[in-house]
């Protein structure tokens, strides 16, 4: 009976000091009156495909968290396609997969030990693509009045022995003064090694900067998101005419790399948000029922 009890007692034992798997969640970050939330209360996607791979953003100028029509970026995220695969993969997190690092108050990365290939019938990731790894970060800053800059790289790491090409997509679904269906895109500004998509709606402008990006271009919704989704691999070219305000439009950056061993690649994108003119003329617009709901939000 005392063995017996013994064996019982180290099973309860073991039971309890088996560690707890938790997906990692998203983060709050803040600098001055800018804000940025990527997935803030909710969890990374779960799976290396599907729609869960845009995450819920949220990129403010001011006013208290979350409020209504605040919001410059409803959602984000970066994707990828090796060499041997025949579909884009979002960033995934199953099980502690990703590692969360906050580094003050507006600066997150997030660590991924395994990236994938195609998918698997009934396995969430799918295969494995051998010998990489990858991280992103993201940071806010407040960069004047009426002013905020958001910046989100992705780097990949090959520590294999042979090398490989990957295609790297940042895609985001930007709303310039927080307004889904009123926002004019101009062609993309290709000054190398960069391009640039410009957004504008009234008095507000957003810059999508993709730093040594190889194609930029913007569409529908669903002309940007589906192919990331679906099961084919998927290749932009640049935005060559306008986009008048009349859509709820996604951008994207796409970057090719050759991913040799032991040489990390990054891709990194930055979006520049704000208000025109410059503030010394902002007291002649107090009119604008823009500026009276964002002074009624501070």
């Amino acid at each position: 009976m005392r063995l017996a009890s013994t064996i019982v007692i180290g099973l309860t034992i073991a039971c309890f000091s088996m560690p707890t798997l938790a997906q990692v969640s998203g983060v709050h970050l803040t600098d001055g009156d800018a804000i940025l939330d990527y997935g803030a209360g909710t969890t990374l996607p779960t799976v290396t495909n599907g729609t869960s791979g845009n995450v819920t953003m949220n990129f403010q100028l001011g006013g208290s968290w979350l409020a209504p029509n605040t919001n410059w970026i409803a959602s984000g995220n970066w994707f990828y396609r090796f060499d041997n695969t025949n579909m884009e993969r979002q960033l995934a997190d199953v099980s502690n997969n990703a590692i969360m690092t906050l580094t003050g108050t507006n600066q997150v990365r997030y660590d991924y030990p395994e990236l994938y290939t195609d998918p698997v019938a009934g396995v969430a990731r799918g295969v494995i693509q051998p010998f990489t790894r990858a991280w992103t970060n993201f940071s806010v800053v407040d960069t004047g009045v009426d002013r905020a800059r958001m910046a989100m790289d992705f780097c990949v790491e090959n520590y294999g022995t042979q090398s490989h090409t990957i295609d790297i997509f940042a895609v985001l679904d930007i709303n310039a003064m927080t307004t889904v269906l009123a926002d004019a895109y101009a062609p993309v500004v290709v000054s190398s090694p960069n391009r640039t998509l410009s957004i504008t709606d009234g008095l507000g402008f957003a810059n999508m900067i993709g730093h040594g990006a190889d194609f930029g271009t913007a569409g529908s919704r669903a002309s940007i998101l589906t192919p990331m989704f679906n099961t084919t691999p998927t290749n932009f070219s640049d935005l060559a005419a306008p986009l008048p305000g009349n859509l709820d439009y996604a951008a994207v950056m796409q970057y090719s790399k050759q991913l040799d061993p032991g040489i990390p690649v990054c891709s990194n994108v930055e979006v520049e948000i704000g208000i025109a003119p410059e503030p010394a003329t902002l007291a002649l617009l107090i009119a604008g029922g823009w500026l009276i709901r964002r002074s009624k939000l501070r």
